[in-house]
């Protein structure tokens, strides 16, 4: 059996680093069941994928810049491509993509944020973005002959919005990476280039979008420090493509009581992000729409007292591991952020706590349930050539 991984689709964040743990995993456990890995990717991911053999690479030098391009790429090469190579098996590790012909395609749903967007201030680019990806989504998810959902929650929403027929629908979470749990002496000189080695501070990090409510951080913490002559920084990582919504960011930094101690650093190295974890005095997270964050994954390895926002999925992964708030309730996590930070016990209890379930995360189960999914037999269904992906 063939399994071919398209990585077309695999550009940034979650999506590299998913690439980057799961591969050098999933190829020795498919050999357990006498299949082949294969990948379709480009040259900039070559260190991605360099656990599988050079012959059993395919990579696209044109074309793929853009998700237009590779969308038309695909629609033009896919279907040639997996008979050349005799594939059995297509896996696209995204929720939208080519479906190639006469092969079992199993697909991703990993990416929420396409069906709570309307909840929120969106730029008009942004907003048709997300109503194109929703659209693709369902047709894809539908046609697939598996999904693999990323959590529980992801699981739901195929089922009871998207209408995913759960006999093909399997969860598997994301694992944890060793790294975020490991001292050394590089964490402190991370911290010393970032300028953050003098002062405690409080951690937040992520993609910087609507649903991520960056604004609820910087307005509960400014309450929780009011008065202090010198409070822990709030120190928040990240970028966004949303444009309006940096824009309402950045202004809710500029008018609180507490910006002389507020660190917007934009995008950092993974380095500096295992630096951030590990030194952090709270880590602090208001999202509301998530698959399987990775930043929940990396926050409970590192160790750190954790306080998040009380939605479904947040309750899923933290479980006991971390101290909720009401979501956009502010006054909620400003005592929170303030109690946290007086109780130096509770803060130990939540950061031993947030470790064990850490420990519950693995990307060697990850690697068997995933090829266990991708060599299950069962009948191909007729699909023929769906549009790739829009920009995510």
């Amino acid at each position: 059996m063939r399994v071919l991984l398209n990585c077309l689709s695999s550009r940034s964040g979650g999506a590299v680093a998913y690439l980057r743990n799961l591969v050098p995993l999933l190829r020795p456990a498919l050999e357990t069941h006498d299949a082949d890995l294969l990948a379709l990717g480009r040259p900039d991911q070559q260190a991605l994928l360099e656990a599988i053999p050079a012959t059993n690479q395919v990579l696209v030098r044109n074309f793929v810049g853009s998700s237009l391009g590779r969308s038309l790429w695909e629609r033009l090469r896919l279907a040639s491509l997996i008979r050349s190579l005799g594939v059995d098996v297509l896996f696209t590790p995204y929720q939208v993509g080519t479906l190639g012909p006469g092969v079992r395609n199993v697909v991703m749903l990993r990416n929420m944020e396409p069906f709570f967007g309307g909840e929120y201030e969106y730029s008009v680019r942004s907003r048709l973005r997300n109503e194109a990806l929703r659209a693709a989504t369902a047709r894809c998810l539908r046609a697939a002959d598996a999904v693999i959902a990323v959590s529980d929650f992801a699981a739901r929403v195929a089922t009871e919005s998207l209408h995913v027929d759960p006999i093909g629908l399997r969860r598997i979470y994301h694992g944890r990476d060793l790294a975020f749990g490991s001292d050394s002496e590089s964490v402190d000189l991370a911290l010393r280039d970032l300028g953050l080695s003098d002062r405690p501070f409080i951690f937040t990090c992520g993609s910087i979008l609507p649903y991520r409510r960056v604004e609820d951080i910087v307005a509960g913490y400014g309450r929780a420090v009011s008065g202090q002559a010198e409070p822990p920084r709030l120190v928040i990582a990240g970028t966004g493509t949303d444009e309006r919504y940096s824009h309402a960011v950045m202004a809710s930094i500029r008018s609180s009581p507490a910006r002389s101690s507020i660190d917007y650093l934009g995008q950092v190295s993974r380095e500096s992000m295992v630096a951030l974890y590990r030194r952090s005095k709270l880590f602090v997270t208001a999202t509301e729409v998530e698959a399987c964050p990775n930043i929940a994954i990396e926050a409970m390895t590192a160790g750190c007292t954790i306080i998040s926002s009380a939605t479904p999925v947040m309750r899923e992964m933290f479980r006991d591991g971390a101290l909720f708030y009401s979501p956009r309730d502010v006054d909620s996590l400003t005592e929170v952020i303030r109690s946290t930070l007086l109780d130096a016990g509770m803060a130990a209890d939540l950061r031993n706590r947030a470790v064990r379930r850490a420990e519950t995360f693995s990307w060697e189960s990850c690697a068997r349930e995933t090829a266990q999914c991708l060599v299950d037999g069962g009948p191909t269904r007729p699909t023929g050539r769906l549009q790739a992906s829009p920009h995510r």
